[in-house]
């Protein structure tokens, strides 16, 4: 029955997802759904590091590239107000 979900949502182009226990109480479960091409998995917390990994070696065994790093946060400058002692964001005469 995922099996053929999976397959369906593919075919006509949806992304698909699962949440629950069986992916993070059995291995096993997420490296299959991995192999089916499932979209997302929806993890405990107790064991979402664990699980993690064995689907990162799923992706990996099945030639997926890991997504991307996000990028690094930006860093908000103060811009220098036209009088002097007073940034932008601050109270006048508090630098």
């Amino acid at each position: 029955m995922i099996e053929h979900a999976v397959a369906t949502a593919k075919h006509v182009g949806k992304p698909i997802g699962i949440c629950g226990r069986a992916p993070s109480d059995y291995p096993d479960f997420a490296r299959w759904l991995v192999e089916q091409g499932i979209n997302s998995i929806s993890l405990n917390p107790d064991s979402a590091i664990k699980t993690a990994f064995v689907i990162a070696a799923a992706e990996a065994a099945a030639g997926k590239k890991p997504p991307p790093d996000p990028p690094p946060p930006r860093l908000c400058r103060a811009k220098k107000s036209g009088r002097e002692g007073s940034e932008e964001g601050t109270p006048s005469g508090e630098t």
